[in-house]
């Protein structure tokens, strides 16, 4: 399932990805490596509308340099 949206806010510095559960962290290192950040390990989503996400990537500002 593929999800797209806005973060909490348009303030965001860093760009960020997280595996929400363990089975999805080498789809998130391989994303995260093609955008030169770490993936770093989540909670698994309690919002109903994320249920199904594996993986979530926060694109930051600093995407923008």
């Amino acid at each position: 399932m593929s999800l797209v949206g806005n973060a909490d806010s348009f303030d965001v510095a860093s760009t960020s990805v997280e595996y929400l559960y363990p089975d999805a962290r080498e789809a998130a290192v391989a994303m995260a490596d093609s955008m030169g950040v770490t993936a770093k390990p989540g909670s698994a989503p309690e919002d109903t509308d994320m249920q199904g996400v594996s993986v979530k990537v926060v694109l930051g500002s600093d995407t923008q340099q």
